[in-house]
């Protein structure tokens, strides 16, 4: 699901979900090994909204998913 928020957007999956011990390695600052199994997706979109100024929000909903949270700032 993708949905609007006050002030940027969410996408939410109903996946296995992301503990929270790995967020950081998920979205961390460079590019995971393709053998960790996340390869450059949320790489990429991190360093595009950082970029821009904004941030990345997740909520581990585990067993039902992860959402993710992109917060942009308003011009």
């Amino acid at each position: 699901r993708v949905g609007a928020l006050d002030d940027g957007f969410y996408g939410a999956d109903d996946g296995p979900g992301i503990p929270d011990s790995v967020v950081e390695s998920v979205l961390g600052d460079r590019p995971v090994e393709p053998d960790d199994g996340t390869g450059l997706g949320l790489y990429l979109v991190g360093t595009v909204v950082d970029s821009y100024g904004g941030e990345i929000r997740v909520e581990d909903r585990t067993p039902r998913g992860t959402v993710f949270e992109i917060v942009l700032l308003r011009a």
